[in-house]
């Protein structure tokens, strides 16, 4: 329990300290905490965080129930002090990143960097030289450049044909399908077709609810409280577990659907490959 109170204490003074960073203020963040907050523009969040910085500033903060401090930056010096300069100080042990880890594993994207990561950086660095030999200008101005141009002009045919003067379209929905459909044939090598399919495919569907179910983790005080008691390392071997509880039920079918796929994908390649 004293060991507790002095984490807690801890973490509560850190917060206090954080407070000289421009954001709400301390009588705000009791009165309407930010997770609060920012639910009813969840649809609308990047708006919300616009207007935010417009409000404070290209960089401030705020201390979700003043437990944790959390910075937000729109400033181009900070971004590349953070991404280039000192990339080894910012790693990415953090809570936040915990909403995605069924969808992203252990991959680039969630493992942590730098000397100070739980095993030094080994796994980071292996997959960073891994899609070093991928992403090359060569492949960039070959196959890649080729597989965008091809389903960019396919998603400009669709336009032409469909659409006319006066029909308001929803290009959020086709970019996102553009996107899918030019990673289906680099990274898999698969044709998934949602430029010309009317109906969202259900790979497509979970993937997309499975980005959303995950930042809607960060303002569910449920999954807030579940994150930060079961540890990371646990979270896989537990999913049939977590799978059960309320508000988790549906990110655990999303990714089951997104397994499926990958798992049958890997299995027709290695047919192939005999």
């Amino acid at each position: 329990r004293l060991l507790r109170l002095v984490i807690f204490g801890r973490r509560n003074w850190r917060c206090f300290r954080f407070r000289n960073v421009a954001g709400p203020s301390m009588l705000d963040e009791i009165a309407l905490p930010f997770v609060f907050d920012v639910r009813p523009h969840f649809s609308r969040v990047h708006d919300f965080l616009l207007e935010k910085c417009q409000q404070y500033g290209k960089t401030w903060g705020f201390t979700p129930s003043f437990n944790m401090p959390i910075l937000l930056t729109a400033d181009p010096r900070n971004v590349k002090h953070i991404l280039q300069d000192n990339m080894d100080n910012y790693t990415k042990e953090s809570v936040l990143l915990t909403v995605f880890i069924e969808l992203l594993g252990e991959g680039i994207f969630q493992v942590s960097h730098g000397p100070n990561s739980p095993d030094g950086g080994v796994s980071w660095k292996l997959q960073r030289q891994i899609a070093a030999q991928i992403f090359t200008r060569t492949n960039f101005r070959g196959l890649m450049q080729d597989t965008f141009i091809q389903h960019g002009e396919k998603l400009v045919n669709k336009l032409k044909r469909e659409c006319n003067p006066e029909q308001v379209v929803e290009l959020q929905d086709l970019f996102f399908r553009l996107t899918l459909d030019s990673i289906g044939s680099l990274g898999f090598g698969v044709e998934l077709g949602c430029i010309d399919s009317e109906e969202t495919k259900p790979f497509v569907k979970a993937f997309d609810d499975s980005l959303v179910d995950g930042f809607w983790r960060l303002i569910n005080p449920f999954s807030m409280i579940v994150m930060m008691m079961v540890p990371r390392s646990l979270r896989l071997p537990l999913r049939p577990v977590l799978a059960r509880l309320p508000g988790e039920s549906k990110v655990h079918r999303n990714v089951a659907i997104l397994d499926e796929f990958s798992l049958e994908v890997i299995k027709q390649r290695r047919e192939q490959a005999k």
